[in-house]
């Protein structure tokens, strides 16, 4: 949609309610774009950080990512599929850091709804 489709103002005689916009013409639908999310750990010396965003980003950030695309399985078990493939990524002298990230925390990473991991990055 192109700013000049948008509009605050309906068509004579109808009505829009408050904090509605009206679209005019043809909107042009992105077909066949991946949606996924990276979830990766910084390690510190004394805890890991869980990080989430677009896999080019967090591939820059770190090393230790997992792809996360939406599916099916609820969100408690994909919390606990990340955190037991990140456990395997890092190295083994780190591994107690991933363990220690609350799962309250990756779960922040991810967006609502069910999702899959897929892969490492």
């Amino acid at each position: 949609v192109n700013p000049e489709q948008v509009s605050f103002s309906p068509p004579s005689g109808e009505s829009l309610p408050a904090g509605s916009v009206m679209i005019y013409g043809t909107k042009n639908l992105l077909r066949k774009v991946p949606v996924e999310l990276a979830v990766g750990v910084l390690l510190e010396e004394e805890y890991a950080i869980p990080i989430s965003g677009p896999p080019t980003a967090i591939e820059v950030q770190t090393e230790y990512s997992v792809r996360v695309i939406p599916g099916d399985e609820k969100k408690g078990q994909v919390v606990k599929t990340i955190q037991a493939m990140l456990k395997k990524l890092v190295p083994e002298e780190q591994s107690h850091l991933v363990s220690q990230i609350p799962q309250e925390d990756l779960m922040r990473c991810l967006p609502a709804g069910g999702g899959k991991v897929v892969n490492k990055s």
